[in-house]
């Protein structure tokens, strides 16, 4: 009789090789996602904001530097309830995660986060208006030409034209 010698290591379990490859494979492709999204600038980082402050900065020296006079007096406001913000997150995430569950407590720290974080968006929502209150309507055209986002689906530049009088 011939006997079939067997290959060394052959155990039948080739496909974890394939397995491992393609496991290498979908990390690979998740890191150059990852690392691609960190160049276009959405990273979440404190790249280029396409918020009416960032297109601010986008502007000539002088002309940046007059319209953030205009919102000089409340930064320091802001910064704070940014920190209240993360405090009030970081207290909301003890509560959830304290045995026994305090339902109380939990509930008591989350309003605390979201009333802080209305703060923060009320105080925003006049930053932006004061802001844009001292920009030409030149500018703020050309801040909803430089940040798509703001221009409804379908929509040209023509619908930016102030409204034509009979």
């Amino acid at each position: 009789m011939t006997e079939v010698a067997e290959k060394p290591g052959a155990t039948g379990r080739s496909w974890i090789k394939w397995l491992l490859v393609a496991s290498l494979a979908l990390n690979v492709l998740i890191v150059g996602v990852v690392i691609g999204a960190f160049v276009r600038g959405g990273g979440g980082g404190r790249g280029a904001s396409q918020n009416l402050i960032g297109f601010v900065s986008s502007l000539p020296a002088e002309r940046r530097q007059d319209l953030m006079k205009r919102t000089a007096s409340v930064r320091p406001e802001l910064k704070a309830l940014r920190q209240q913000s993360r405090a009030a997150t970081r207290e909301r995430m003890a509560a959830i995660t304290a045995e026994p569950f305090d339902r109380a407590r939990y509930i008591s720290a989350q309003t605390r986060q979201i009333e802080t974080e209305t703060k923060i968006r009320m105080l925003m929502r006049d930053i932006v208006a004061d802001t844009a209150a001292g920009m030409s309507l030149d500018e703020r055209r050309a801040f909803l030409r430089w940040r798509p986002a703001f221009r409804a689906p379908g929509s040209d530049d023509s619908e930016m034209e102030p409204p034509k009088k009979p």
